[in-house]
């Protein structure tokens, strides 16, 4: 039986035939379909090859990105209706790939009957075996030919996207108003992005009272959500069961990191207070926050001498006595970054200034509206 990851039947292999290949075992033989895989979202567009082809198509375009205008008027030149293939990655979060398949629409309601849209799940659409994939569904559609985006003018995207990137307005020669509404929202400028503001440096460096000032310094600005993912309160509420070796100091980091950038794709600010000790796991959290806006790494450059003279928990005694194992710049390493956007130097600020001084530097760089 071939499932869905729901465990939903979809198909039935009736094997006929098995054999091994480079360490792999493989089988093959009739496939017997048994039904769709269920559809949450523009089921309308999810078609049989027998409805697109009682549609009568006689191109097929395989698509990836929304149609703009050069694109636009090319197809609709053809002479002939027009099946867009919407190419969608199987495993996209449906809120990442909407927006394309509505300018989609759009380009289908604009051209009068010329286009029609029919969504499939492509993995890798412009690879050999995607396009492949997408001839058989063209011609399993009735159609004569398959265009790629390769034979369309579509440097439009880039263009547009460096557009509303830079906060300017799209012209209409580049695409249709309705189509650049839909993908501002996408591709918004620097200050309507997510930002994620990433706080290291030792236990008693500062790091949780400059970040609970800069959360007050936003918050009374008024117009983003902002979350503080302190180190403490989550070690409280999400990885209370994890200790304090290595490994389980990463795995901690990388749940704040997790966090911090869905907090990010959903537009919000995240402000994140862990030691993150370790350079490699920090560039991990960058990454992971970067495919959906801005990280802004703070580094809290206060000397372990004068983190050891506050120690106000009493954390670095209990350290050198042996009382607590692995404690990062006492029987652990602590890893300066090599590339903090901002470093702070508690020995010549207070908490309201340093605050004071990141929002400055977010203002310059566009990631907050001066």
């Amino acid at each position: 039986a071939l499932r869905d990851r729901e465990g939903l039947m979809l198909a039935a292999l009736r094997v006929e035939e098995i054999w091994e290949l480079s360490g792999a075992v493989y089988c093959g033989g009739a496939v017997t379909a048994v039904q769709p895989p269920p559809s949450y979202s523009f089921a309308h567009l999810r078609h049989t090859a027998a409805a697109l082809r009682a549609l009568s198509p006689v191109t097929a375009f395989l698509s990836t990105e929304p149609i703009h205008r050069p694109a636009f008027n090319l197809l609709t030149s053809l002479g002939h209706r027009v099946l867009i293939i919407g190419a969608l990655p199987p495993d996209a979060d449906p809120g990442d790939t909407h927006p394309t398949v509505r300018c989609w629409l759009h380009a289908v309601e604009e051209s009068a009957g010329r286009l029609l849209l029919s969504l499939w799940p492509l993995a890798a659409p412009h690879s050999a075996h995607g396009q492949f994939l997408a001839g058989c569904i063209a011609r399993n559609a009735g159609c004569q030919s398959l265009l790629t985006e390769k034979d369309a003018p579509y440097g439009s995207q880039q263009e547009l996207v460096r557009l509303l990137r830079e906060g300017r307005v799209v012209p209409e020669s580049l695409t249709f108003p309705e189509v650049a509404e839909e993908l501002a929202s996408v591709y918004p400028a620097p200050s309507g992005q997510g930002l994620t503001i990433f706080f290291t440096g030792l236990s008693g460096s500062g790091k949780s009272t400059i970040a609970n000032a800069l959360r007050g310094a936003l918050l009374e600005r008024g117009g983003r959500r902002v979350t503080l993912l302190d180190g403490d309160l989550v070690r409280h509420h999400l990885s209370s069961e994890l200790g304090f070796s290595r490994e389980h100091r990463e795995l901690n980091v990388t749940r704040i990191g997790f966090v911090a950038a869905e907090i990010t794709r959903h537009r919000g600010i995240a402000i994140c207070a862990p030691i993150a000790p370790y350079e490699a796991l920090r560039n991990r959290v960058r990454a992971m926050v970067e495919l959906y806006g801005h990280f802004v790494l703070v580094y809290v450059a206060t000397s372990l001498e004068e983190c050891e003279r506050r120690d106000v928990k009493g954390l670095y005694a209990k350290a050198r006595k042996g009382l607590i194992p692995s404690f990062t710049g006492v029987s652990d390493v602590y890893e300066p970054p090599a590339s903090a956007e901002i470093t702070i130097d508690t020995a010549a600020l207070n908490p309201g200034q340093a605050a004071e001084s990141i929002v400055t530097w977010l203002e310059r760089h566009s990631y907050l509206v001066a």
